[in-house]
């Protein structure tokens, strides 16, 4: 089982592929505090510790390693994420 973070992180990156938010994209930020707050009811600065998770795996690989081993995607989701970018 995962830790809490990570599953969090996982269903984030989630959320982000289904409703095509990346860091890249204006609104990013307040995309991932409306979310968090709905579905997790996490404070404003673990938010931005998530935030700042995200971005950090964004710039290393897109989220690539994340997508491909995410439970919160189907198949095709992951595919169609890989194959785009």
């Amino acid at each position: 089982m995962s830790l809490p973070k990570e599953d969090r992180v996982q269903q984030l990156i989630a959320i982000c592929v289904k409703n095509d938010k990346t860091p890249k994209k204006v609104g990013f930020a307040d995309f991932i505090y409306g979310v968090s707050a709905v579905r997790f009811l996490l404070s404003h600065k673990t938010v931005k510790e998530y935030i700042r998770v995200l971005v950090d795996a964004w710039r290393q690989d897109n989220w690539k390693h994340l997508v491909k081993s995410n439970d919160y995607l189907s198949r095709e989701e992951k595919e169609t994420w890989l194959t785009k970018l």
